[in-house]
């Protein structure tokens, strides 16, 4: 994290590499369907088989 934070270089390129993926990524709202759809396949007991 200090390299990410620490280093205005690095963080320039993370910010340009983000800009540039958010147009190919779905957004909050997939991104939460997505993430309910797999939660809703794991068993509801721990231990249990999906």
């Amino acid at each position: 994290l200090r390299g990410w934070f620490g280093e205005a270089d690095v963080r320039r390129r993370l910010k340009a590499a983000a800009r540039g993926r958010r147009a190919a990524l779905n957004g909050w709202a997939a991104t939460a369907r997505s993430l309910a759809a797999v939660l809703r396949r794991l068993p509801d007991e721990p231990g249990e088989a999906a």
